[in-house]
């Protein structure tokens, strides 16, 4: 195992797989940040709402096709017939930055909002085995998980479909209340499927 170290945190490379043990404490920090910031919101809302739930999906044709069409928004909220999406959308950027190089190629992760990961990669996503089906697994459309105590339950809010710009392809996840898991798994499962450069950011002052 070789150690990749700079400022901010390292990187652990195992036989050319991308590995983080104990997962960096900056992006479980960036996830914790931004489940706080929807749980801190639950309660005014149920103040002004008959029914008030987290992370419910929708299905929006406009942003392309399944399974990119599906997104989940922070909190639901209902009066009557009346359904109201609320999203939260954090004013600051985690000041997180990491870097790592490897057999397979380099990750770089910059300034990341745990619901607005955008990546820019070296490669048609939808090409690689396995990337669809890791966005409809941790949507949890059918809802096989298990909500926590906060009503959360380990899932990612949405994925936009991959678009080609300036000789890289780009797309951006809301996490949601997924662990840095998926994140990791994410990453991975890109470079087994021959994505060599990838780049994970938050544009400050932009959300998906």
């Amino acid at each position: 195992m070789k150690i990749i170290a700079n400022q901010l945190t390292w990187f652990a490379i195992n036989d050319g797989a991308l590995e983080m043990p104990n997962w960096p404490e900056q992006l479980n920090e960036a996830r914790q940040q931004y489940l706080s910031a929807i749980k801190s919101e639950i309660p005014r809302l149920k103040d002004q709402y008959e029914l008030t739930i987290p992370e419910v999906a929708l299905e929006l044709p406009n942003r392309g096709a399944s399974p990119f069409c599906y997104w989940v928004v922070d909190i639901g909220c209902r009066n009557g017939d009346n359904f109201v999406p609320v999203e939260i959308n954090l004013d600051t950027v985690s000041n997180i930055n990491y870097s790592a190089g490897s057999t397979c190629g380099t990750v770089r992760i910059l300034n990341l909002n745990w619901n607005d990961a955008i990546f820019s990669i070296n490669g048609n996503p939808s090409d690689v085995l396995g990337f669809e089906a890791w966005v409809v697994r941790w949507l949890d459309l059918d809802e096989t998980r298990t909500p926590d105590d906060d009503g959360f339950r380990g899932i990612v809010h949405g994925v936009t479909e991959p678009q080609l710009l300036n000789g890289f392809w780009g797309f951006s996840v809301d996490l949601g209340s997924a662990p840095v898991d998926a994140l990791i798994e994410l990453i991975e499962l890109l470079q087994q499927g021959g994505i060599s450069e990838i780049s994970i950011h938050t544009d400050t002052g932009f959300h998906q």
